[in-house]
């Protein structure tokens, strides 16, 4: 089949806007499908900037026409915008069936995240575009089973719709992450890397990190993005100088390209994956461990899917084999047990490594994607 990827993600700040460099989620969900589907003897093409840039203006239909022209599928992501209508309308008079994929939530949004702001509110043009265009699909792509349950009774209770659709989850690929990675000897740095979006999820650890750190000297914490400047007071306020000088903060990548050099630079021992448990969340994926995972290191992440259920029948974290669970109550007995034993941390680094990339590849996983695209063959 051949099969087109449109990516959205390449307009997410200014930085991508100019370079067209896509960023994580057209890393995993667009850009390395098509490269495995491709192994599998699939025609495939991921559009990004190069090829969405100038289509606008009073002809923008034709050229969206001839953008799809050809393709057996076209896969795209959320579509928030004005045009999409165009999009999925030059699909859909050439009769080429087309697929939104979906690793988010966009209905359950917290209200206070800066996507809100930006048109994801109730009533905001944003979620009434991407709406609107949900509701025109041929199917739907989802990365883990609550975003299936949920986009599914959502069509059915808003639309009477019984769309297809398809868990295909986010895997890895160890090619990207075969860079050197080591671990402190003299002391101990916890880290978490995110974007801007988890301070609900931060302050659910933070209070034991701050014990932790008021207890242990040779302990140091690492953020890596995911904290906005106008929630440093919020979160760290209260913490003394003498632990904000273990407190370190590296600014993220604008895109997705060089990420994982840049991550297997950092010289860390432990990963945390904090997660609150809402609805929103509960569509998030095991993203964090993963990557973690190549840097063999340990992650304690919060006890809520997708970090302690199976995804398609297969383990994320194992507790106290490939990473360790903790509920809100338990964050600093569980750092404590890793911070203590150097051993333990090795251990279940390693078997994180070995487990993510012999179960986690995508070659593992791309005969989800190959049988669910050809269930749109004509």
């Amino acid at each position: 089949m051949k099969i087109a990827f449109v990516t959205t993600d390449w307009s997410q700040n200014q930085y991508r806007l100019t370079t067209g460099e896509m960023g994580a989620v057209g890393y995993y969900r667009c850009y390395k499908p098509a490269e495995y589907l491709k192994e599998l003897g699939h025609e495939t093409v991921v559009l990004g900037a190069d090829e969405m840039r100038g289509l606008k203006g009073h002809n923008a239909f034709d050229k969206f026409k001839n953008l799809v022209k050809g393709y057996d599928l076209v896969v795209i992501k959320q579509l928030d915008n004005k045009y999409c209508s165009k999009l999925i309308g030059a699909c859909k008079v050439q009769k080429i069936p087309i697929v939104m994929d979906l690793d988010d939530n966009f209905l359950e949004i917290d209200e206070n995240a800066p996507a809100a702001d930006k048109g994801y509110k109730q009533g905001g043009i944003k979620r009434a575009y991407a709406t609107a265009a949900l509701s025109m699909m041929d199917g739907l792509f989802v990365s883990t089973e609550p975003l299936k349950k949920y986009y599914k009774k959502f069509l059915k209770d808003r639309f009477d719709m019984d769309m297809k659709t398809f868990v295909l989850p986010n895997c890895s690929d160890p090619k990207e992450w075969q860079f050197k990675s080591e671990q402190n000897e003299d002391k101990v740095v916890i880290s978490y890397h995110g974007s801007v979006t988890h301070d609900k999820d931060l302050k659910i650890v933070l209070p034991a990190i701050k014990e932790i750190l008021q207890e242990r000297e040779n302990v140091y914490f690492l953020l890596f993005g995911a904290v906005r400047k106008t929630s440093m007071d919020e979160l760290f306020g209260d913490w003394d100088d003498d632990i904000k000088e273990r407190l370190a903060m590296i600014p993220g990548t604008p895109s997705f390209v060089g990420f994982p050099e840049f991550m297997m630079s950092w010289k860390t021992d432990i990963g945390i994956a904090p997660l609150e448990d809402t609805e929103f969340t509960r569509g998030k994926s095991h993203i964090k461990w993963m990557e973690n995972s190549f840097k063999k290191i340990p992650t304690v992440a919060s006890k809520v899917y997708p970090y302690y259920k199976k995804i398609n029948g297969l383990e994320t974290i194992v507790d106290g084999n490939t990473g360790l669970l903790a509920s809100d109550d338990e964050w600093k007995e569980k750092l404590l047990k890793l911070i203590d034993d150097k051993e333990l941390r090795k251990e279940i680094g390693n078997n994180a490594h070995n487990f993510v990339i012999d179960k986690w590849h995508y070659k593992n996983h791309i005969h989800l994607w190959d049988k669910a695209v050809k269930e749109f063959k004509k």
